[in-house]
């Protein structure tokens, strides 16, 4: 209903940008608005995204019904400025109410003020520390698939990923060792506030349906929230009784941050990154192990680097880093072919912005950049839409060109805040699976997206193959 009122009293808004504005025009997109919402509120929303950039410029107006102008952008250098000179969008305070106010993913500055003492809980000294914890929670339980039956090694890995992912960052970043129940509760929280404030989003009708109490799961979200941050206070209880910067850096930074006014605002963050960090990893995981496993020639290469590089026992994620480049090619390719940032929305908030194809984007416009179609421009990768991790170790020109346009993480001061972290987490995890498992699909993964993009019904088969004789096979 939201939808055809909407479109048929603005179905001839025509675009508020100043005729006279210098720079080259920006055109507007072939589809209708009745496609376009459509599009954007439905599951199909990546492959739709991918659609109107191969029928679209690759920079071009949106008829959307809103006050202000809206830029659907799928090139990936043009998304590099509007990133470095644009503030977070309003749109995404539909998840605020759910963590009981603002924060620091939602805040609408360019340069949130606690952005900055956050980021020393992402220092080299966390780093390290989330690579101990990771390598000794993932090897824990790559050790219980090792005891598993066959039958038990045939499984969904999205639900373990993400609850391993979820006690990594408790555990790596607050020194908190997350008790299961509690966990679940959370990435039940989590799921749904994905869902509803997505729902809200693109209805106003629901929203307003929600804030008169009449939606059975806002209500549900907003009573697991207020259990949720009773979590979140004996996180913050247990680090102050026990007072260890080192093994917490991430609460330590938070602790200490003079920004914050009060233990609400601390509360409110923690539960941020908790909700940011825990599924954009796991599901990113997730498309790295669907991609090994319809590629078994490049998951074997991958295990004969990691089995020479490595001695057997250990896991040392840094040296594969140096030793087995593939692993950082693979994570990278599926990181481009399957971006689990489908899009970010930016605002013009502070002036104009000049795009280096001599466009002009006018202050007040609201952006979406398109991370799912711009990491498959075929103007920076050839054969895009193509899996090939070799395209990372090509020419210097050609890996230039193939960097220059790689945003998985977004850039500029919106940047992710725990990109090293989520690196340091998928390299552990593949180094440490390939070196004990051959990895073999059994369902077919169906692309879902929420809020983040997720491969909805990847099955696997996890068949042993790491032996101390493999090892010394291997190296000799």
């Amino acid at each position: 209903v939201t939808v055809v009122v909407g479109c048929l009293l603005l179905r001839n808004k025509k675009p508020r940008r100043n005729r006279k504005s210098q720079g080259k025009p920006i055109p507007q997109i072939h589809q209708s608005m009745y496609e376009v919402i459509k599009g954007f509120a439905s599951s199909y929303f990546p492959q739709f995204l991918y659609y109107l950039s191969r029928s679209n410029p690759s920079v071009a107006f949106l008829p959307l019904p809103l006050a202000q102008d809206v830029i659907l952008c799928s090139d990936p250098i043009a998304a590099k400025v509007v990133f470095e000179k644009c503030g977070k969008s309003t749109l995404y305070s539909a998840i605020d109410p759910f963590l009981h106010g603002p924060n620091l993913f939602t805040h609408a500055s360019a340069k949130p003020p606690q952005r900055k003492e956050i980021l020393k809980g992402f220092d080299l000294r966390a780093v390290e520390r989330f690579r101990e914890v990771s390598e000794d929670l993932f090897k824990k339980w790559i050790e219980e698939m090792k005891r598993g039956t066959e039958e038990q090694r045939e499984f969904e890995p999205t639900p373990n990923l993400l609850s391993l992912i979820l006690k990594t960052i408790c555990k790596g970043g607050f020194d908190y060792d997350i008790p299961d129940e509690d966990g679940a509760q959370l990435l039940e929280l989590f799921a749904l506030i994905s869902v509803e404030a997505k729902l809200q989003l693109y209805s106003p009708l629901r929203k307003l349906a929600a804030s008169l109490g009449l939606i059975s799961n806002h209500r549900r979200a907003l009573e697991m929230a207020t259990q949720a941050y009773k979590i979140v206070e004996r996180m913050i209880a247990h680090y102050r009784a026990q007072g260890n910067e080192d093994s917490a850096p991430l609460m330590a930074a938070i602790d200490r941050c003079p920004v914050y006014t009060s233990d609400e605002e601390r509360k409110r963050d923690i539960a941020v990154l908790l909700v940011a960090g825990h599924d954009t990893t796991a599901f990113q995981i997730a498309w790295c192990l669907n991609d090994l496993a319809s590629h078994p020639e490049v998951q074997s290469e991958l295990r004969q680097q990691i089995l020479s590089c490595t001695p057997a026992g250990a896991a040392q994620e840094g040296q594969w880093g140096r030793d087995s480049p593939l692993l950082n090619f693979v994570v990278k390719e599926s990181q481009r072919v399957h971006s689990v940032a489908v899009c970010l929305f930016r605002e013009a908030k502070e002036g104009p912005v000049h795009l280096p194809s001599g466009q002009v984007i006018e202050k007040g416009s609201l952006i979406a950049i398109d991370l799912f179609s711009a990491m498959r421009n075929e103007t920076y990768y050839p054969n895009a839409d193509e899996w090939r991790p070799e395209r990372w170790s090509g020419t210097a020109e050609e890996t230039a060109t193939a960097n220059a346009a790689f945003i998985p993480f977004s850039t500029g001061a919106r940047s992710c805040v725990g990109l090293t972290v989520a690196l340091v987490q998928m390299r552990v995890f593949l180094g440490m699976l390939v070196r004990n498992f051959e990895i073999e699909r059994t369902a077919n993964p169906v692309l879902a997206h929420c809020i983040t993009l997720e491969p909805h019904g990847l099955r696997i088969r996890l068949k042993p193959v790491f032996t101390e004789d493999t090892h010394t096979q291997a190296t000799s």
